[in-house]
């Protein structure tokens, strides 16, 4: 099964469906109607005008709206009341991306025992950056998010950065990737999404898209062609790329006319203030650009805001011999994955940005600092004169390391991972002490001439604190382990991660 939003109301959808179930590609859709202001404040409120922004580090975008964050909450629940309607004993729950990071743990209240896996598609912010958020919010979210039992991240850094967070906030500790709560331990990796590389790679050989990739060569006119494909996004740095670019043709006035670079940005969330004033400003620069360098039978910038299909997309993937990928900030990009994968001929160049998380994995691209229009500029000259072997090269090693990491291993190594997990949470889960069991203990404990007593401090003689110096032992629990230690029968063992110093302190 499939839970979502759905896009249309649900008297329509009722409609449509006529009381039968939406099956797609297998599985069975089961949407999520909520109201239409509840909508607006949740999607394109709090998820987009809050944690957007802020987890791709423009800071000064975001909203704090105690409105937004409420009705956050509210689709939250919604979503959780509609799994628990669905879910059986047995069943995995994965759950995907910053929309639903309180959904872990409102599952985990009422499914103690559930297999719950959580995805982060987007990057998880450094810890100065992630501590803007009022206390509540952030404090829920870590903990709704450690309401799974993995919790999946694309690359290195943002897995430390959720830990550092988890850390500071809420006190827990962790060590190899794995928190321990008071509770359950809860596992943090890296699971870098991919592509289903056959598709894109496959198109290369349909004669259709063939025939669409010689159209665009022959429109523009033999030109060497760049390309972008965007969504309408701040964090994509498409001005920074533009401006690059500029230089570029300011420095390299020869290869006026013999390159064109070809704009392809995808309609999205125009109705926040932030898209609208970036769509107006990339459009003035288009036009300052093309106006300034342009000539009657050459354009330098072709802007397209629209969207592809994806035969279309293939097509100009194919066509390119650069394509240009310099976001200021991005989870993944699955766009250079797709263009690697569509260059069956492995020709072409990735000029790619150090700040997208693609960047790890694609290392034989050129990679960029998306804000230094020199550095763009003169990757655009060395990606022109790259030498068709070296071009090949480069494409060669990056499309074997795509084919064998592919999105269906990376959905089986996630699942399987966390099924590893919840096996192993379960060899380490308490067994309830029954007054039977408490009886025999102490029998036992009179019988015997000679014991050895091995205590646990963090969890189990203290409570978990929120800053570990702050669980000091108190005097009724000293004056127990005195009294314990005074039988000479008994052998005392404390086991502590802590440092000696501190513990002779206490002891």
């Amino acid at each position: 099964s499939m839970v979502g939003t759905a896009d249309v109301p649900e008297k329509k959808f009722r409609e449509c469906v006529k009381g039968g179930s939406v099956v797609h590609e297998g599985y069975v859709l089961h949407p999520v109607f909520l109201p239409a202001k509840t909508w607006n404040r949740y999607y394109n409120g709090f998820c987009n005008d809050t944690i957007w922004p802020l987890f791709h580090y423009f800071p000064s975008f975001a909203r704090y709206n105690e409105e937004y964050w409420q009705e956050y909450v509210n689709a939250n629940h919604a979503f959780c009341g509609k799994i628990l309607a669905l879910y059986r004993p047995g069943d995995i729950i994965w759950i995907h991306d910053y929309h639903l990071m309180l959904l872990p743990a409102l599952l985990r209240e009422k499914l103690p025992g559930a297999t719950i896996g959580f995805f982060l598609h987007i990057p998880f912010p450094s810890f100065e950056l992630f501590r803007l958020l009022p206390d509540r919010w952030r404090r829920d979210i870590l903990n709704g998010l450690l309401g799974a039992d993995l919790a999946g991240f694309h690359i290195n850094n943002y897995v430390q950065y959720f830990l550092k967070s988890v850390q500071q906030l809420l006190g827990y500790d962790h060590s190899l990737r794995t928190i321990t709560t008071p509770d359950r331990i809860v596992t943090a990796d890296t699971f870098p999404v991919s592509i289903d590389y056959e598709r894109w790679s496959n198109a290369f050989l349909d004669p259709r898209v063939f025939e669409q990739r010689n159209k665009v060569k022959k429109k523009l006119a033999e030109a060497r062609i760049i390309i972008s494909v965007d969504r309408l996004d701040y964090a994509k740095g498409i001005i920074n790329r533009l401006k690059g670019f500029e230089l570029f043709l300011e420095q390299n006035p020869e290869r006026i006319r013999k390159v064109v670079y070809v704009l392809q940005v995808v309609p999205s969330r125009d109705i926040i203030t932030q898209y609208r004033e970036n769509k107006k400003e990339l459009e003035g620069l288009v036009s300052r650009i093309n106006g300034r360098f342009g000539k009657l039978d050459w354009t330098p910038v072709v802007y397209r805001y629209s969207t592809l299909d994806f035969d279309s997309l293939c097509a100009l993937y194919m066509a390119a011999d650069i394509a240009l990928i310099a976001p200021l900030r991005d989870g993944m990009n699955l766009v250079a994955k797709e263009f690697v994968a569509c260059r069956k001929d492995k020709r072409g160049v990735l000029i790619l940005s150090e700040t997208a998380g693609a960047s790890v994995e694609l290392g034989e691209a050129i990679i960029v600092n998306p804000t230094d229009r020199q550095q763009i500029a003169d990757a655009i000259v060395r990606a022109l004169d790259m030498p068709i072997e070296e071009q090949m090269a480069r494409m060669n090693d990056m499309q074997k390391r795509l084919q064998h990491y592919d999105v269906v291993r990376w959905a089986e190594d996630f699942l399987s991972q966390l099924r590893q997990i919840k096996a192993r949470q379960e060899s380490f889960s308490v067994r309830e002490v029954t007054p039977a069991i408490e009886q025999g203990i102490l029998m036992k404990y009179r019988d015997s001439h000679k014991r050895i007593i091995f205590l646990d401090y963090d969890g189990t003689l203290m409570p978990f604190a929120r800053l570990p110096n702050l669980a000091v032992p108190d005097k009724k629990l000293l004056k127990l382990l005195n009294r314990l230690a005074e039988d000479e029968r008994n052998t005392l063992m404390l086991i502590s991660g802590r440092d000696k110093i501190t513990l002779d302190s206490w002891f």
